[in-house]
């Protein structure tokens, strides 16, 4: 075995906290289960941190791409920017999910969109968004409008539907379908050394099948 050249090399030490915020979505939903107060609010929390870990997952993933194509001499540049995962870093965490089984398999293989899998990740981005992304619009009423009304002493009455709020809308089943959709896509990364495990993920199919 060839000795490494101590004043020349190059070495990707790669570590990723994904499964840590998995398992932080887990103890959330152990506790809603133990808990009655609060527990529409914890399954919510714990929804944002499984989302989190498929982002976390999948960032590291691009970001190991790019440095073992450094660490081969491939590129020059240790900037994951100047890497072929480039035109990836910055897409929405949707596309990832979509992008990342073809660049393991060199576009081999697909999400299967009617998986279950499939369904319940791009609901729970959705889901996600909804949670960290409120949009509480303003009602724009006008004298024509049936939510104004004046009473016989002349007094204005609005009424308008109270917003439904997204962080008590999540249910146990849901919150921990959502979580097992990201453990098993987070379980597919390391396969991608394995061409024929990463062809025996279910809820993956050859790129030319419709």
């Amino acid at each position: 075995m060839q000795q490494p050249d101590r004043k020349r090399y190059r070495i990707v030490a790669h570590l990723s906290s994904a499964p840590a915020t998995l398992k932080v979505a887990e103890a959330l939903q152990e506790l809603a289960k133990k808990t009655r107060d609060c527990r529409k609010e914890l399954l919510a929390a714990s929804v944002v941190a499984a989302a989190t870990a498929l982002a976390q997952a999948i960032d590291a993933t691009l970001a190991g791409i790019a440095g073992q194509e450094w660490g081969r001499g491939e590129v020059d540049s240790k900037d994951p920017k100047h890497s072929s995962v480039s035109e990836v870093l910055d897409l929405s965490l949707r596309q990832k999910v979509i992008r990342l089984p073809r660049i393991l398999s060199e576009n081999g293989l697909r999400l299967k969109e009617d998986h279950r899998v499939t369904r319940a990740l791009h609901r729970l981005i959705d889901r996600r968004n909804e949670l960290v992304h409120i949009k509480d619009e303003p009602h724009l009423l006008t004298d024509d409008d049936s939510s104004v009304k004046f009473t016989a002493d002349d007094r204005m009455e609005i009424r308008i539907r109270i917003p439904k709020n997204p962080w008590l809308a999540i249910s146990t089943v849901e919150a921990r379908d959502d979580r097992a959709a990201v453990r098993a896509y987070v379980e597919m990364i390391p396969k991608s050394s394995d061409p024929t495990a990463l062809g025996a993920v279910p809820f993956l199919e050859p790129l030319g099948r419709h």
